[in-house]
């Protein structure tokens, strides 16, 4: 139950905050570059203005997508590869091998 404790502990107080912060980072490229799209629009800026805040959405949605199946990732691996049971359905230990049960 250690490890299992341990991995639930990691998974929620580590990886998922850092997964969090840097798909926040990802917002704030993309809003930070439809910005800079919008406001070379609006002020006849230069194509690169424009080139730049396309760049910046781009490179912001690719982000979080990338944090966001990262997350995703991380669940499936932590959901697929469950623990045993330290206890019988009984409350008792399990047995030899691992097995509930007297086995006969």
């Amino acid at each position: 139950m250690e490890i299992e404790a341990l991995r639930n502990t990691l998974v929620g107080e580590v990886v998922n905050p850092i997964l969090l912060l840097l798909f926040a980072v990802g917002l704030l490229i993309f809003v930070w570059g439809l910005i800079e799209f919008l406001w070379g629009m609006s002020k006849g800026g230069s194509d690169d203005s424009r080139r730049n805040g396309k760049n910046h959405m781009l490179w912001g949605i690719v982000g979080m997508f990338i944090m966001v199946s990262a997350f995703a990732i991380v669940n499936v691996i932590k959901n697929t590869f469950p623990q045993p049971s330290t206890t019988c359905p009984s409350g008792l230990p399990p047995g030899p091998g691992g097995t509930c049960g007297s086995g006969v």
